[in-house]
């Protein structure tokens, strides 16, 4: 029996011991993933302006873009008056050049490039200079179009415990925080686009929420449909199949395989000048 016992112990100081050696290395691993998301301030620069309004310009007229891309000539672009990161793309596309573009979510943690692989599973376990680490990265889904032109522009994230990368999207569950925070801005290195939110909606990862192109408007027409009436927040925003559609993915737990979706219908713009204010 002392035998047993001394066995039974040495077995659970050994369990012990790896477990706190496999918790060590997590914590360390997600505090060098910290420190290197923290560098990102010497390629984003933040106005100190306030925002002086809250205007949501009009979407693009379906007749001034093409479907191979959503660029417009700026001259044409509304001017929205809410304060924009300035982002060195030049300088963040040294350190990965696949790097497509930057997400801001104001007033939120939620500022990240997003990175763009061959599959879906990198970036998961890799941030944003390349170097694996579980912190990960936001990345756009592999079967879209690094311009953005496609329906539907996926951008994936952890759900972080320490409200990191795309945890605080969760807040979008309440329509306090959604009336509080109606949009948010995709910036890439050929274009600035501002993003009105029109759902949030939880699904399972086997519905088609995922998908990033139509076989025609028809079945873009019922895919909107079905996630606004599905959304957990109301907006005046009503996405129709002219628009393209930015959706931001990340674990929830309201039942196995859940994901919460925060869906916005994107307009490319121009922004006003805050650097003097």
């Amino acid at each position: 029996m002392k035998w047993i016992r001394g066995m039974i112990i040495l077995l659970c100081a050994a369990v012990i011991a790896f477990s706190s050696w496999k918790i060590y290395g997590i914590q360390s691993e997600y505090s060098k993933g910290e420190k290197a998301y923290a560098e990102l301030e010497t390629f984003v620069v933040f106005p100190s302006g306030k925002e002086t309004s809250q205007e949501i310009p009009s979407a693009i007229s379906p007749t001034t873009q093409t479907a191979e891309s959503t660029t417009i000539p700026e001259e044409t672009l509304p001017t929205v008056t809410v304060p924009c990161p300035e982002v060195n793309f030049d300088e963040l596309k040294r350190t990965n050049s696949q790097i497509v573009g930057w997400i801001y979510v104001p007033d939120t943690p939620i500022s990240y490039p997003v990175a763009q692989a061959e599959n879906n599973e990198f970036y998961l376990e890799h941030i944003y200079t390349g170097e694996y680490n579980a912190y990960g990265c936001i990345f756009l889904d592999c079967n879209n179009k690094q311009d953005f032109s496609d329906p539907n522009s996926v951008l994936y994230g952890h759900n972080m415990n320490n409200g990191s990368m795309f945890a605080g999207l969760n807040q979008y569950k309440k329509q306090q925080f959604y009336d509080d925070h109606p949009y948010f801005l995709l910036l890439t290195p050929e274009a600035n686009y501002y993003v009105e939110l029109f759902a949030s909606v939880v699904m399972g990862d086997w519905t088609d929420a995922w998908n990033t192109t139509f076989a025609d408007d028809e079945e873009y027409e019922k895919w909107l449909s079905d996630k606004v009436k599905n959304s957990r927040i109301q907006t005046d925003v009503t996405p129709t199949v002219e628009d393209h559609i930015l959706t931001l993915s990340t674990c929830t737990y309201e039942f196995t395989d859940s994901r919460l979706l925060v869906m916005g219908r994107m307009t490319q713009v121009q922004f006003a000048d805050f650097t003097n204010n």
